[in-house]
């Protein structure tokens, strides 16, 4: 595997807010990695389903002037990241089909949840979300939400978890990335209940519950070295991640990016597009 770190850009200043994190994670995480920023454009003719009615920069932008446009951007964002090693990278096609056929090369992706429409410019939080469907690759979100003027810290680490394979690997992620700094680590899981309409569905939600917490503690007696506190709500409703991670103050949400069906599901895959739009820090989607 390639040591490097995807970082999909749309040419939006809304899309380099994961800088930042970039800089932070090639320097402190993944050393002796460096990042490969990547732009996606489609040419109007790919976009427009009548090329000759395109917009006007379509008759004098052809795909080598474009590409050479694009190159210029992308050197300019790796001038901006020095002494950070940056490569450049660009494709033509639709961003999250190319986004995703390169992922799999790569370690990590980062990449912003919200940019701007336009020629040339993706929207942002379609794109991240297709994204983070399709690939088996770890995904970091930074969303318009998340924004800090201080610099990006691994102090506070939140963790959704509900059960499935994926949300354990989610937990080991986090406490991978926490080591360096001893972080602490918040197990969070939301139980669904049912509505109590006789004796038997009241036991039924005790034994939920009482599974949860007991597979939850077993969880985190899996790790030695950082402090590990465990949650367990009991739900109606939404999971409740964005208010457990407003309460931790939550440096980083890590998250799997679908889990358990059947009676007792945290639906992860639904929850995870949501928080990825809403959460205020970095989301970690771990497959």
């Amino acid at each position: 595997m390639k040591k490097k770190i995807l970082v999909p850009l749309d040419g939006s200043e809304l899309s380099e807010i994961v800088f930042p994190w970039v800089r932070f994670l090639v320097e402190k995480i993944y050393a002796e990695h460096k990042a490969t920023l990547l732009r996606t454009f489609e040419l109007p003719s790919m976009v427009y389903l009548l090329p000759e009615v395109s917009v006007p920069t379509s008759s004098f932008y052809n795909q080598d002037r474009l590409g050479q446009v694009v190159m210029e951007y992308l050197e300019a964002k790796k001038e901006e990241l020095a002494p950070l090693p940056v490569s450049c990278r660009l494709a033509i096609g639709e961003a999250a089909d190319e986004i995703v056929q390169r992922a799999e090369k790569y370690p990590l992706v980062v990449m912003a949840s919200h940019g701007r429409g336009g020629l040339g410019k993706w929207l942002l939080g379609s794109v991240a979300t297709k994204v983070v469907r399709a690939v088996t690759t770890p995904v970091l979100i930074v969303g318009a939400e998340s924004q800090s003027k201080d610099a990006p810290a691994l102090n506070r680490i939140v963790v959704a978890v509900d059960g499935s394979e994926v949300s354990q690997r989610a937990f080991e992620k986090a406490c991978e990335w926490g080591r360096p700094y001893g972080a602490e680590i918040f197990l969070y899981r939301a139980v669904s209940q049912v509505e109590l309409s006789h004796q038997l569905m009241l036991e039924d939600n005790i034994k939920t519950a009482s599974k949860a917490e007991k597979e939850l503690h077993n969880l985190a007696e899996q790790e030695t070295e950082l402090k590990v506190e465990c949650t367990v709500k009991e739900t109606y409703g939404e999971a409740g991640i964005l208010d457990f991670v407003e309460e931790k103050k939550a440096d980083l949400l890590v998250m799997g990016s679908h889990g358990k069906s059947g009676f007792q599901r945290f639906l992860l895959g639904s929850e995870t597009e949501k928080v990825l739009q809403h959460a205020h820090c970095p989301v970690l989607v771990v497959h």
